[in-house]
């Protein structure tokens, strides 16, 4: 079975990382995104540098330099037992090479690498057992094309809306608690309670 996974705000922190990426070139030290899609919001007051932001993210090492959220790493090990993993993110086509080094470099486990738009195409052309996403706009689109979701909402605003194939973990450790329980994986790989919500890993 598959596990699909988005990157940035599940396995990478990008808002951490776009603040480091603005703070070392000498702009103002920029406050908590309000949201990961709204760059332009790490420095309100000033809008160019906001624009500059996201010229910058896509030329240079931004990607290939990203950190990634340290139990993001233990997670994917403990998932890549049981799955094959594939990442399924909205980074534009022209950062793959930046983005396949530091898939290499911190999560070889992830055997295959999709960049895309639309999610939904792809979940459907892969068939993934469970998509793991933070967007809640993405989590909304595939759940209501029958894939089963687990959101992440390890930042404050991310809303997560009301459906019956969406469950909600804080983080990657929670989300593999609930899949690694859901396909009945002994205990003593788990290191959360199970979640009470009844996930359906059957691909449609």
């Amino acid at each position: 079975m598959i596990v699909a996974l988005d990157l940035d705000g599940c396995l990478f922190n990008l808002v951490d990382s776009c603040r480091r990426h603005l703070v070392s070139r000498g702009y103002p030290n920029p406050p908590l995104l309000p949201s990961t899609y709204n760059l332009t919001s790490l420095c309100p007051d000033r809008p160019d540098l906001g624009t500059s932001l996201l010229r910058q993210l896509h030329h240079g090492d931004f990607f290939a330099t990203m950190e990634p959220f340290p139990e993001a790493v233990e997670a994917i090990n403990r998932l890549a037992k049981h799955f094959t993993l594939a990442a399924v993110t909205s980074r534009h086509a022209s950062v793959r090479p930046a983005t396949s080094y530091s898939l290499a470099k911190h999560f070889p486990q992830i055997q295959s690498l999709y960049h895309a738009k639309d999610k939904v195409k792809v979940a459907k052309t892969i068939r993934p057992a469970f998509f793991i996403e933070d967007h809640a706009e993405t989590a909304l689109k595939l759940a209501q094309a029958k894939k089963q979701v687990i959101l992440v909402t390890r930042y404050p605003f991310t809303i997560p809306p009301s459906h019956r194939r969406i469950a909600t973990a804080h983080d990657m450790t929670a989300a593999v608690d609930m899949i690694l329980s859901r396909i009945a994986i002994p205990d003593a790989e788990l290191t959360t309670q199970p979640p009470t919500e009844v996930l359906d890993a059957t691909p449609v």
